[in-house]
């Protein structure tokens, strides 16, 4: 994911991203993974958001998993801004053989 400040902030931002997902059909979605990071004003960064042991088996036994992205965002003055994005998590197919 890539998280960026705006020039005209005061001060910098602060973000949060939350990955929630059911790792098992019929069962409730629950947090797999979870980022914070810090943001100057003006510049752009790149942030991983590391899956939990059990989201990352669970994608190796069932392909992908649809989750939810939830990214909340506050900046210097204290507003606070949330975001939600559907998502899909699937392993990487294999290099194809020639």
């Amino acid at each position: 994911m890539r998280l960026a400040c705006v020039d005209g902030t005061v001060g910098s931002c602060a973000g949060v991203l939350t990955l929630t997902g059911a790792l098992r059909k019929g069962e409730r979605a629950r947090r797999v993974g979870l980022a914070r990071a810090t943001v100057r004003p003006g510049t752009t960064r790149r942030l991983r958001v590391r899956l939990s042991r059990a989201a990352r088996q669970a994608v190796r036994k069932r392909r992908r998993i649809r989750m939810t992205l939830f990214a909340a965002a506050r900046d210097g003055q204290g507003l606070t801004r949330v975001s939600t994005v559907p998502v899909t998590v699937q392993r990487a197919k294999p290099p194809r053989r020639r």
